[in-house]
């Protein structure tokens, strides 16, 4: 009985040799083909660099003959192309490349959309965006229409492709009525998007999804549009605490505010998170008349609010003389403990 088990003991140690070593022969398969791969990609890419920086640096006429129909070959331009935009920045060589990625790489791409694997079809979503191929708008809006793609990867990558391409179908579909996308996807479409596109949004914001409304206050934000500062305090009375707080934050960025009455009112909102951010307001616009309502914010049940009013005081040309006053005679312990706090921080704790 014993023999019997060495036995199968030994020819389990002997299966499992022969799998691990028919797995290490198939992992030096493998680096020996991509190393194979690689040396005939770099041939090609010695080959096409010369035709792509004719065409796209002087703007003469290639060579398709030198465009083989070939996998290889093509991500070889894909990347030649990608160089090329990355170290040049002039709008005359984008141009260029975006009509030699549409003249050598149109069918390429039609194929690749279609393809099992879907790594080739984001990638070739991602070129087509990097390289402006406008003759894609009507295909990969028919996919976004009929639902055409796999998975929601793919139906992000489209949206922000259309984008891209400044899709009009596209647009008009956001600005009707469909399940509401993720804050992050909005922004984006807004960050692709032509100036005088993103103006509809803005225009009609009150209407959008709240995830979309938002987004466009973030983005706004982004580009440092202070003309739109109007725009923002108008949407201070929202019911939404959300969009409030990204309003708010927005005007921190800012560092100004016309409307502090808007503002001011906050200061006894429910929501802590406004109170803090109330604080944080008057820290970047140090403007008197919110000194008093930091004093009151000292007191808040949230540390959140009481640290950020304590902050603020500090910028505030008297701030360490109202944070002692109120450690001196305050009646609150939460408000004497965080202007003490304060002083100590800044090196002028009042000594009586």
């Amino acid at each position: 009985m014993m023999n019997f088990s060495i036995i199968w003991i030994a020819l389990f140690v002997l299966a499992l040799a022969l799998v691990l070593m028919g797995f290490l022969m198939f992992l030096l398969f493998q680096k020996r083909r991509n190393i194979r791969y690689e040396i005939r990609k770099k041939s090609y890419k010695d080959k096409l660099k010369p035709v792509v920086q004719q065409v796209v640096l002087s703007g003469e006429e290639g060579h398709p003959r030198l465009i083989e129909n070939e996998q290889i070959v093509y991500e070889v331009l894909a990347e030649l192309l990608e160089e090329l935009t990355a170290t040049l920045k002039d709008p005359f060589v984008k141009m260029r490349v975006n009509s030699f990625a549409q003249w050598t790489m149109k069918d390429y791409y039609t194929r690749m959309l279609h393809h099992r694997r879907f790594s080739l079809r984001m990638n070739a979503l991602y070129q087509i965006e990097d390289f402006n191929v406008q003759s894609f708008q009507e295909l990969l809006w028919q996919r976004y229409k009929n639902k055409t793609y796999k998975n929601i990867a793919e139906h992000y990558q489209l949206v922000r492709t259309l984008s891209a391409l400044g899709s009009k179908e596209l647009i008009y579909d956001l600005l009707g009525t469909h399940q509401p996308y993720p804050k992050f996807l909005y922004k984006e479409v807004l960050r692709r998007l032509p100036k005088i596109d993103t103006e509809r949004f803005i225009d009609e914001c009150d209407s959008l999804p709240l995830s979309f409304q938002q987004a466009v206050v973030e983005w706004i934000g982004e580009t440092r549009d202070y003309s739109r500062i109007p725009f923002l305090e108008d949407r201070l009375e929202s019911d939404s605490i959300e969009l409030r707080i990204s309003l708010l934050k927005v005007l921190e960025t800012f560092g100004y505010v016309s409307r502090h009455d808007a503002v001011l009112a906050l200061a006894t909102s429910d929501y802590f998170q406004e109170r803090m951010m109330v604080a944080r307001i008057a820290k970047v616009t140090e403007k008197e008349r919110y000194k008093s309502v930091l004093v009151g914010l000292l007191s808040d049940s949230n540390w959140f609010v009481r640290q950020a009013a304590g902050g603020a005081l500090t910028v505030y040309q008297d701030g360490d003389m109202i944070l002692a006053h109120v450690y001196e005679t305050s009646e609150d312990p939460y408000a004497r403990d965080m202007a003490h706090q304060w002083l100590e921080s800044e090196g002028a704790l009042w000594k009586s």
